[in-house]
């Protein structure tokens, strides 16, 4: 089954997104720039794309200085998909990359992780790498995650994770009435750097939110890296996180040491997913960092 997905996305890669161009997926003549309503509504148009629009948390890893850790900003998203819903082009503006990066057939190799949660795209010159979590495999509908890092400021390097999507609206929150806990289920990845090398990082995830209380506890487990394999050392928590209006953050730590920041927010008219940001580091100037994001439903 993997070989095959693997083998699907590849061709998506090469196909399609000649059409597309890599001049952020405006695809000429006729083509759209849609807003993001929902996955099952998504157009599969090649010469479409579909505008998300979130939030992330962003860091500088300044090689043998200080990290620099930057507050959370927006993002905006562009991805297009195919007949098949495979994603075959990502676009990114973030806080650090204003000009929109761009990973499609023209410029970069594609593939999924070993559990086919995530798809990882690269840029032929191996100096950036988007994450983005996989909505069919993943089942999600109103929302997905991702990260990215590069490389091109070396030694400096920028890192980040982010949360898009069709969120929930004050006003939807409000009439939901929800007074007790509700358990979000679903899926973390990212890209962890251990001081040398970078490999992409992919986990469970649950969050717990009591509406009654106002609060938010978020957990990761069975954490495990694309060439690292198991590493349990990138398991994540948070508890007691402020739940203010439609979104929430917090302090997260891991059981190897690290610490940081997770933000989250609610999406779907009716709150039926969540979706976050994460960005952790080891305290060491040159040290480990680990930036992602996370995507859970109820």
């Amino acid at each position: 089954m993997y070989s095959y997905r693997k083998i699907a996305l590849l061709s998506c890669f090469v196909a399609p997104l000649a059409l597309v161009g890599c001049g952020g997926g405006s695809g000429g003549p006729g083509a759209k720039t849609l807003d993001f309503q929902s996955f099952s509504a998504i157009s599969t148009n090649p010469k479409n794309r579909t505008k998300f629009e979130g939030n992330g948390l962003e860091t500088t890893n300044q090689g043998d200085e200080d990290l620099s850790t930057q507050t959370s900003s927006p993002v905006t998203a562009y991805v297009t998909v195919d007949g098949n819903r495979e994603i075959t082009s990502v676009s990114l503006k973030t806080a650090n990359d204003p000009q929109e990066s761009v990973w499609n057939a023209n410029n970069s190799t594609a593939d999924y992780s070993t559990d086919g949660k995530l798809l990882i795209a690269t840029t032929n010159n191996g100096k950036r790498t988007v994450v983005v979590g996989s909505p069919d495999d993943n089942g999600f509908e109103y929302q997905t995650y991702g990260a990215w890092v590069d490389t091109n400021f070396s030694p400096d390097a920028h890192m980040g994770g982010f949360s898009v999507g069709k969120e929930t609206t004050q006003a939807e929150l409000d009439a939901l009435n929800l007074s007790s806990t509700e358990t979000f289920t679903g899926t973390a990845g990212g890209i962890y750097y251990d001081g040398t090398n970078y490999d992409v990082m992919s986990a469970d995830a649950q969050l717990n939110v009591n509406f009654a209380t106002a609060k938010a506890d978020f957990t990761t487990s069975s954490s495990k890296l694309e060439n690292g394999g198991s590493n349990n050392g990138l398991n994540m928590s948070a508890t007691g996180m402020d739940v203010v209006g439609r979104s929430f953050s917090g302090t997260v730590g891991t059981t190897g040491g690290m610490s940081g920041t997770v933000d989250g927010r609610f999406y779907g008219s009716g709150a039926e997913e969540v979706g976050g940001a994460f960005v952790l580091n080891d305290g060491s100037p040159g040290g480990a960092v680990l930036t992602g994001g996370y995507g859970a439903k109820r």
